[in-house]
């Protein structure tokens, strides 16, 4: 029996190929992979060293793709990416070695390229496989994560956030801007639930901040074009 299980829920990301390279670098060694492809094609067909299980499956959301992995997994000690991560080949060594007992969940670092940073999500976890005897909220299609994880700390559990287990998490802004409308529906049922309303003012505060400096940034980002255009015209060159 493996150490690990490692379970990844794919749809539609080629990045998965890069994902499977970067499992296969790993300094860690004991431990399986578990991939459910929920994509109209399936994805990885090469080959791989890994000890993988790949499953073809039919349409499902992340948290059912998880739960799925979740009954597959050998390990009792489970290690959670997803597919548009990146980890270094220490992610999985770093994540085991703070691993404390059955009620801690392990949250690796995330570099995440994108302005709209999660701390805690599904990119880099290592958790204790009784975890998951906790459902997911089936009535969301998004947040399923940050309700997820207030609903385990209802539960007990406990979050040890470290500075290692480092993954690169590339996040599509362009993708999440159009599904603006129901991350804000998603997010405000969450923080009502789990009665952390003042999350929604915090959220509300920042949103407005950001659009401030867009606005500020979409008005001056033209005079700076229009000064150094005739700077450069004047001079030849800009100094």
């Amino acid at each position: 029996m493996p150490k690990v299980s490692v379970i990844v829920p794919v749809k539609d990301d080629r990045r998965l190929i890069d994902l499977i390279k970067a499992l296969e670098n790993q300094t860690f060694k004991d431990f399986e992979v578990l991939i459910a492809d929920s994509s109209k094609e399936r994805i990885f067909k090469g080959e791989t060293t890994l000890n993988m299980k790949y499953y073809h499956t039919k349409p499902m959301k992340i948290s059912e793709a998880m739960t799925f992995l979740s009954k597959k997994a050998t390990s009792e000690i489970i290690a959670i990416t997803e597919s548009d991560c990146a980890p270094n080949e220490h992610w999985l060594e770093d994540l085991y070695s703070e691993y404390v007992d059955s009620k801690t969940i392990i949250v690796g670092a995330q570099n995440i390229v994108s302005p709209h940073a999660e701390i805690i999500s599904f990119g880099s976890l290592l958790l204790p496989k009784k975890a998951f005897s906790v459902k997911f909220d089936k009535n969301l299609k998004l947040a399923e994560d940050t309700d997820w994880f207030f609903s385990l700390k209802e539960r007990g559990f406990k979050f040890k956030q470290i500075n290692k287990g480092l993954v690169t998490h590339y996040k599509n802004t362009i993708k999440r801007m159009f599904r603006s409308f129901e991350y804000a529906r998603s997010h405000a049922y969450v923080y009502v639930k789990h009665n952390k309303e003042e999350r929604i003012i915090k959220s509300m505060g920042f949103q407005l901040l950001q659009a401030f400096y867009s606005i500020l940034t979409f008005f001056v980002l033209p005079y700076f074009w229009i000064y150094y255009k005739i700077r450069k015209f004047l001079f030849k060159k800009l100094k």
